[in-house]
């Protein structure tokens, strides 16, 4: 009998975090993350707010600590590889919502959603949607949302 020879492409598997807050990778599955980009994966990571309430400093709430935050997130990414240009192997994405304030609605459902269809990643890491770590409305909100996305695309894909 004849064998067949199959071509298989090679893809690429593709990480995605969905977190908060700028850092909450660090806090939560910085190993996980850096393991992912050491074995060549493609890294994406959606920050849903710049942490722009994320200090007791009055005086550097809202833009100056979100430009601060912007800053000290794209040198953290740094550190888990660079490529030949010197950019972050994990691309990261900067959704736009409020610190303290992100919405629960279909308005924020539709463009996350819209950007999870786009990376198209074999995996989602993102806070989890039931049993939050703590009770602040950015992680239970970006929780539930991922988890309502990831059930829908379940649902519309037939898997």
């Amino acid at each position: 009998m004849a064998q067949k020879n199959f071509d298989l492409e090679y893809k690429k598997p593709t990480a995605l975090f969905i977190n908060a807050h700028p850092d909450d990778v660090e806090f939560t599955c910085a190993s996980t993350c850096k393991q992912m980009i050491d074995r060549n994966w493609n890294v994406y990571e959606i920050l849903m707010t710049s942490d722009e309430y994320g200090t007791e400093r009055n005086e550097f709430k809202g833009k100056r600590i979100r430009r601060i935050r912007i800053y000290e997130m794209f040198n953290a990414a740094k550190t888990y590889g660079v490529d030949s240009n010197g950019n972050p192997k994990i691309k990261l994405i900067w959704f736009g919502a409020i610190d303290g304030y992100l919405q629960f609605n279909f308005r924020t459902y539709k463009k996350l959603k819209d950007i999870i269809i786009k990376i198209n990643p074999d995996i989602i890491i993102a806070p989890d949607s039931f049993f939050s770590m703590d009770y602040h409305p950015d992680h239970k909100h970006t929780g539930w949302l991922v988890y309502l996305i990831v059930k829908s695309i379940i649902k519309e894909k037939n898997i």
